[in-house]
């Protein structure tokens, strides 16, 4: 399993009973085999299975039920048929789907991409879903508003935190493919630095398009990206907190249901109530730059 993955979110207008959800796919558990027809010493395989029973999340007070699907397929691509390089001819779909109720909606959450169909598409055949409209894509719109990257900036350069306990420890933004941060932002680092990594990111912030935060939440720590064009991808691996102790899919799932339906959220509305000036915090940050040059000057 890969340290990280990115992440989307479906919600069920069709069938309305998590456990009539939870019977159509156990119905669909399988796990077969099949030959190749150009190398016949080689098999495909192709396995769906639940990976958790039924198991219980609270959230604000209120209490979810879910349960964790693996699906793992084996195809050979088309014009490859015969190559003789499996990693070449063969290409592999590995989708966790994580179904989840509050008893009023049932939501699905995948490990792929918003923009990639796919998973939705492997969704939609596990239930049988022949129509239009029956899964709807949760588009989370604050990923879109690039004002909220600056304020994530804003928050850990003053060192906030919140009623909610949800604290920004630190802040990297990137540029396209890059793996190197063109700013870096944190609580406990030096402030000079912290302003001139805010400053770049300011002048570059129309070219990158993804950041990477570090988030506390009570006793939690997770690191997920945010892209702008409203992905978002979880690093479990960089997960602190005693959901490691949990076994791997319930801890996968505790992480990202307290990442997407709560810390998101609430950050949501953090943002939405601060009566921060984006314009004036620009000038501050030019200014207490030039302050500190001056004084390394003087």
């Amino acid at each position: 399993m890969r340290s990280s993955y990115s992440f989307s979110k479906y919600t069920d207008n069709e069938i309305k009973v998590f456990d009539d959800i939870i019977q159509q796919l156990d119905s669909k558990c399988k796990s077969e085999t099949r030959n190749e027809p150009h190398f016949v010493e080689e098999t495909l395989i192709n396995t769906f299975e639940a990976v958790t029973e039924i198991k219980n999340y609270s959230m604000n007070e209120s209490n979810y039920r879910y349960k964790v699907y693996h699906l793992y397929r084996e195809d050979i691509n088309t014009g490859f048929e015969d190559d003789r390089n499996r990693e070449v001819r063969i290409s592999i779909t590995d989708l966790h789907i994580f179904v989840l109720t509050n008893e009023s909606i049932t939501q699905y959450i995948i490990n792929k991409s918003s923009k990639d169909t796919a998973g939705k598409t492997l969704i939609r055949n596990l239930l049988g879903y022949e129509g239009r409209n029956e899964i709807e894509l949760n588009n989370i719109n604050l990923l879109l508003v690039k004002d909220f990257y600056l304020w994530l900036f804003h928050v850990v350069l003053n060192g906030r935190d919140s009623e909610e306990e949800i604290i920004i420890e630190s802040i990297e933004g990137y540029r396209g493919g890059n793996s190197n941060s063109l700013a870096h932002v944190t609580g406990i680092g030096s402030e000079v630095l912290n302003l001139l990594s805010t400053l770049t990111f300011i002048f570059e912030s129309e070219r990158i398009n993804r950041v990477k935060v570090m988030i506390k939440y009570n006793t939690h720590k997770f690191s997920v990206d945010l892209y702008q064009n409203g992905n978002l991808k979880i690093s479990f691996s960089e997960y602190e907190g005693d959901y490691d102790e949990l076994a791997k899919y319930e801890s996968m799932a505790k992480i990202i249901f307290d990442v997407m339906l709560v810390v998101l959220p609430k950050l949501s509305a953090i943002y939405t109530k601060d009566e921060w000036d984006l314009h004036q915090f620009k000038m501050d940050i030019g200014k207490e730059v030039v302050d500190k040059i001056e004084q390394k000057i003087h």
